[in-house]
């Protein structure tokens, strides 16, 4: 999961399509093309067990994966992700979000971590004014000195099925 991490939020995202001129977007190339001469040395990882996507099999979107992808938004979702520290010292990070202007990202604008530790965060999103049925991508970007990571937020806005269960219990009252 750490190597993982440190391919995707090192690659480079300046992609284009089989046309050569249009940007591509995160379902076109995902995190981007690989960059080996950044990933050796990413600072931050972002990792998940084998277990964390059993559980979490409906809602892959809570897994601690170096993205976040959420393939039904309502509205409104908060996720929390997990970073470990591969520095030999603590480190102060910079975040701050590239977002269409329907979309709305709230993370922290800085967060400590400490050499060799974890430290979790929160990220809310929050696409009330996307329409219905339409895909909207953000970045994320972490900074620390001379690096800058790259997380790709993607939403598809849809109303989640709604189902209900109806229980008359007891079912015969006394008079």
């Amino acid at each position: 999961g750490q190597i993982r991490s440190a391919l995707m939020m090192t690659a480079d995202s300046t992609v284009v399509k089989e046309d050569g001129e249009t940007p591509a977007d995160f379902f076109d190339c995902g995190s981007g093309r690989i960059d080996l001469t950044k990933a050796g040395n990413p600072g931050l990882t972002i990792s998940a067990t084998g277990q964390d996507y059993l559980d979490h099999e409906q809602d892959l979107w809570n897994v601690n994966y170096p993205s976040l992808y959420v393939p039904v938004m309502p509205g409104v979702t908060k996720v929390e992700r997990t970073v470990h520290s591969e520095l030999s010292r603590g480190s102060l990070w910079w975040l701050w979000v590239d977002s269409p202007d329907d979309v709305n990202v709230l993370v922290p604008w800085k967060l400590y971590v400490p050499a060799g530790g974890d430290r979790t965060f929160s990220i809310i999103v929050e696409a009330r004014n996307v329409p219905l049925g339409e895909v909207r991508h953000a970045t994320l970007y972490i900074k620390y000195k001379r690096t800058t990571l790259k997380f790709p937020i993607t939403i598809v806005r849809r109303q989640p099925a709604v189902t209900m269960d109806k229980v008359c219990d007891p079912a015969v009252f006394t008079r």
